[in-house]
């Protein structure tokens, strides 16, 4: 990457947006032509209404990220956000037993959380609503003494994540992840890890994220003239996104949501206790205000996933 900047510096997200114009060019026109991203997704979709004339009828924003010029919600305030998102998760009470689980030490439980971090792994699991739902026991049976809830979602957790896995071809580009993420969703270039571990400390939940952006790798490249803009006009859109996000916040995508709204008509759906890519964690909600949204019906305000059996 170091070895030819130049080269390294086009890889933006304006550069990857006008890709998608591309691409999107040879779009079958036969029909309506929907656009839906999520997470960085959004990003991108947002990014390519600004640079091509893509001709879409509609566009769905899957949790979408906030504003970017935000100094609120960037990447470097993660574990602001993950900490926020776990206690909402949890009752008081729950949330009182885990703060006295956490002051013990060298408990024989730790050697069952991956990575030995029961705070990360805690964080991990906000992204699965299922398993998220399950601290709280986990919490209760670990200070009985009784480890086999953890083990249980460790294993689950596991499954999880191969089930989002990808193969051949398709394995996650980080160094690009991490390209764009330092360059264009890092508010605070200049963060230490002294930082990092002094906005942790009396987190309850915490991201591995803003660590990785102090021992980042790569080279920043320049914002453009792009970064922190709306697209002048929208076709119709629906934004669906979870209160309980750990990855874009609920708070961050309202804000944005309103600033769109000038652009063109805006349609927020609220998923509650949804978490990230709604379309995976909370696909009922998901299918029914897409379905709606297609059909040009009304979309209700709120939903909520059924709780499972």
């Amino acid at each position: 990457m170091y070895a030819n900047l130049q080269r390294t510096s086009a890889f933006s997200i304006t550069e990857a947006a006008q890709d998608l114009g591309i691409l999107m060019s040879d779009a079958d026109r036969s029909g309506p032509v929907l656009l839906y991203g999520v997470s960085y997704g959004t990003q991108l979709a947002l990014r390519a209404l600004q640079v091509n004339d893509l001709r879409v009828d509609g566009l769905i924003l899957d949790g979408l990220v906030p504003p970017e010029t935000t100094e609120t919600f960037d990447l470097s305030r993660r574990t602001a956000l993950v900490d926020q998102v776990g206690r909402d998760s949890m009752d008081e009470r729950s949330l009182e037993r885990y703060r006295t689980l956490l002051a013990v030490k060298d408990a024989g439980w730790q050697k069952e959380v991956p990575g030995g971090d029961v705070r990360r792994f805690f964080a991990a699991l906000l992204s699965f609503p299922a398993l998220r739902d399950r601290i709280p026991r986990i919490v209760q049976d670990l200070s009985a003494g009784d480890d086999r809830s953890l083990v249980a979602t460790v294993k689950d957790w596991n499954v999880a994540l191969a089930q989002l896995g990808q193969g051949g071809n398709n394995q996650p580009a980080l160094p690009l992840v991490m390209l764009i993420a330092a360059s264009e969703n890092n508010a605070r270039p200049e963060l230490g890890m002294a930082t990092v571990n002094e906005e942790a400390k009396d987190a309850l939940f915490v991201s591995p994220i803003p660590g990785l952006l102090v021992n980042g790798s790569v080279p920043r490249y320049p914002r453009d003239a792009w970064f922190g803009t709306s697209p002048r006009t929208l076709p119709r859109t629906l934004v669906i996104q979870g209160t309980l996000d750990p990855n874009t916040a609920y708070a961050g995508a309202k804000e944005h949501a309103a600033t769109l709204g000038r652009s063109g008509p805006v349609t927020f759906h609220t998923v509650d206790r949804g978490a990230h890519l709604l379309a995976l964690v909370a696909p009922r909600c998901f299918v029914a205000a897409v379905d709606s949204f297609i059909e040009g019906a009304v979309i209700s305000e709120r939903c909520a996933e059924p709780t499972p059996e």
